[in-house]
């Protein structure tokens, strides 16, 4: 008994002697250089990074993570329920212990690709702990956190907003609405909506365009003088190219190549892709930026993970072609892709005179209101300037000619000058309606593209124009 005895007076004398060091450590850490700032109910205050080696010694009571934010132009918080674009964050995948103090992790969009700009260092207030995890102190200690840096977009919170109403007035089920500013190309909305629990973003996934593709066409045929915007085709409803069994969607007959645009033509457009050839077509989607992802990168990366490249010919890339697939890839719809995204700076580079540059997202990295890092951008002339003249001349046709796809659009607040597209899809009756284009047409301040998915024709149609209209209500 008497042994025992001993036994347990030396392990209690060790347990003191162990707190004691502990407690002294804590001090001396915190007096040299650091130091402990009594505060009522027995609270202090570490300041240095060291205190993070003796972390394992605390017992947490709160963190406070020293993430940084996605920030709207203006300076603002994104507010959480912009998931798809700004993403969230999530805790660790793997958990290194119950009582550590571990950073938030970023996950998908912008949370993601910047994550390592973000985080800062975690502050946390707890008290001291034993070996066993129990407390041993009453003493609460503060370790101040250190905040990341924000991420500021380009993204303007009125047009985002005004992007974001007009889908979910248009009961839009898979769908985007992308505005670019004309002039700086910069991303002033991103919207999207999609069904399911889908892992992709609309705004940045390439999908079959339809006849807005035919601007790229028409580019490549006014760049190789091919043909005049003057010329005259002949529509009588079908084609005469052998082997190619495509019927236009109404008779157009005698027309110019304007007028083609304007009206849409699948016969003028199915004959001018057989004129024009493949590479030129090809050339030209590459130049003004339909077969890369549109968007800006910074150090080598993508500001979005998830954005996508377009494609020209994606079943046979370098030829040759057969009469069939130039036709059909002239109009849009054969081995076609092209996101919201890019079809925007499609219409942003006929507003700007045939200047290309991929789409900017980010202005700047800041640490308290300050930037820190600015990312410029490099744009280089697609097209000629008279190309892409000639080309808003037409988009504006469509609008104020009685015949213009898109003469429904005549009565809007403000001049603007578009492109209509329908894609059809394989197997359904569905389609994928478009509309891009740039207001004001004399003067252009955004350029922009409305899109709704795989949805029955009647009602895909509808929404594309309620959208416009939604998107242009208000711009003077």
């Amino acid at each position: 008994m008497r042994c025992l005895r001993r036994r347990m007076a030396v392990l209690a004398v060790l347990y003191m002697c162990g707190t004691g060091l502990l407690l002294m450590r804590v001090s001396l850490i915190s007096l040299f250089p650091n130091r402990v700032i009594g505060g009522a109910g027995g609270s202090g205050v570490l300041r240095d990074v060291r205190t993070r080696a003796d972390l394992e010694h605390f017992k947490i009571q709160s963190i406070q993570d020293g993430r940084g934010h996605i920030l709207y132009r203006d300076g603002r918080i994104f507010p959480p329920r912009r998931s798809q674009l700004v993403g969230w964050v999530g805790l660790p995948d793997v958990w290194p212990a119950k009582t550590r103090m571990v950073r938030e992790q970023g996950r998908e969009g912008l949370e993601d690709t910047f994550d390592s700009w973000l985080q800062g260092r975690p502050g946390f207030i707890g008290t001291l702990a034993d070996v066993t995890g129990r407390q041993a102190s009453s003493v609460r200690y503060h370790v101040p956190m250190s905040r990341g840096a924000d991420v500021r977009t380009t993204v303007d919170a009125s047009w985002e907003a005004r992007a974001e109403r007009a889908l979910e007035a248009a009961h839009v089920k898979n769908g985007a609405v992308v505005i670019l500013s004309a002039r700086s190309h910069e991303v002033l909305a991103l919207s999207g909506v999609r069904s399911g629990h889908a892992s992709y973003l609309p705004a940045v996934t390439p999908r079959t365009p339809g006849s807005i593709f035919k601007l790229v066409t028409a580019a490549a045929a006014l760049e190789s003088y091919e043909v005049r915007s003057d010329q005259p085709f002949l529509c009588d409803g079908h084609s005469s190219i052998h082997g190619v069994g495509m019927r236009c969607w109404r008779v157009h007959g005698r027309l110019s190549f304007a007028e083609a645009i304007a009206q849409s033509c699948d016969v003028t457009f199915a004959n001018v892709g057989l004129m024009v050839g493949g590479h030129a077509i090809a050339n030209v989607a590459s130049a003004i930026g339909c077969t890369g992802p549109g968007l800006q990168r910074i150090d080598g990366h993508l500001v979005l993970k998830a954005a996508r490249a377009g494609e020209v010919f994606a079943g046979n890339s370098k030829g040759p072609w057969t009469p069939g697939e130039l036709a059909n890839t002239a109009i849009g719809q054969q081995d076609v892709s092209l996101s919201p995204l890019g079809a925007a700076n499609l219409a942003a580079v006929v507003a700007d005179g045939g200047r290309y540059e991929d789409a900017q997202l980010i202005m700047d990295a800041q640490k308290d209101g300050r930037a820190i890092r600015w990312f410029p951008s490099v744009s280089r002339q697609a097209i000629r300037r008279d190309a892409a003249t000639e080309l808003a001349n037409a988009m504006r046709e469509a609008v104020t000619s009685p015949l213009g796809t898109a003469h429904a659009l005549d009565d809007a607040p403000t001049e603007i000058a578009v492109k209509t597209g329908t894609a059809e899809l394989g197997g359904t009756t569905n389609v994928n309606a478009w509309i891009i284009g740039f207001a004001p047409y004399r003067n252009p301040t955004i350029a922009f593209a409305v899109y709704v998915g795989d949805a029955p024709s009647k009602l895909a149609h509808h929404q594309v124009f309620a959208m416009t209209r939604a998107v242009l209500r208000g711009l003077k």
